[in-house]
This record gives structure tokens, sequence and C-alpha cells, in this order.
């Protein structure tokens, strides 16, 4: 393992919060509501990243739920926020609340990126 230094690390987490913070403040604005079909306790979003932004969804569960999503995709992640940050994947028990989640690209390039999203709470 390689020790980058502290001039290194400051580089690091000054690059960590420039990839966090349109997340952030994105999530703070209007998130994209996910609504299922009736009858239907899934739910399947096809879209595309930009290499500069990210979208916001947001989903809402009852209590002792289990929420699952999954992102799949070129260079993409998942972000649920206030549980943890870029995956690929998610599942856990909910609380009745909204949820919020940001996807986007993992590694900022310089071309859109096609996703697909899946949400299911059991």
């Amino acid at each position: 393992m390689r020790h980058i230094g502290l001039q290194g690390q400051i580089g690091l987490i000054s690059v960590l919060i420039g990839l966090v913070m349109p997340a952030v403040s994105h999530a703070e604005s209007n998130c994209l509501p996910i609504r299922f079909d009736p009858g239907r306790s899934s739910a399947t979003i096809h879209g595309m990243a930009p290499p500069d932004t990210a979208t916001c969804y947001s989903f809402t569960a009852a209590a002792n739920q289990t929420a699952s999503l999954e992102i799949a995709g070129n260079n993409m992640m998942i972000s649920v926020i206030g549980l943890g940050d870029d995956r690929l994947s998610w599942t856990f028990k909910t609380e009745a609340r909204t949820y919020d989640c940001i996807v986007g690209q993992q590694f900022r390039s310089v071309t859109t990126e096609p996703y697909t999203l899946t949400l299911s709470i059991r």
C-alpha cells in the first residue's frame, strides 16, 4: 500500500467534496417521485446521467418494509440520503417516511451515460 502524505490526503478530500456537493445540493431541490403502477411493488426507471450532475429520486415507504434499489449502467452509482453513498445496490428495512436517492456517474466522464434504476418495496 502506498502512503500519499498529508498533501495528497487534503487533495483527495477536496476531490471527494467536489463530487458529493452537487449531489447534496441537488437533493435539497425537488426530487422526482418514483411511483408504482397499480398492484405493483416495484418500478423501473430508464434515464441518462449527465457528466456534471446527478438526478434525485424520492419514494415513500411504510415502517418495517424491505426496500431494494439497484442501478445498472456503465460508471453509475446510487446514494441514499441519510444511509450512505456510492453503491450499485441497497437493501434496507424502512421507516415510515420518504427517502431521497441520488443517481449519477461514479467517476465523471465527458459523455452522458444511460442507466436503469430498479426499486422494489416489499
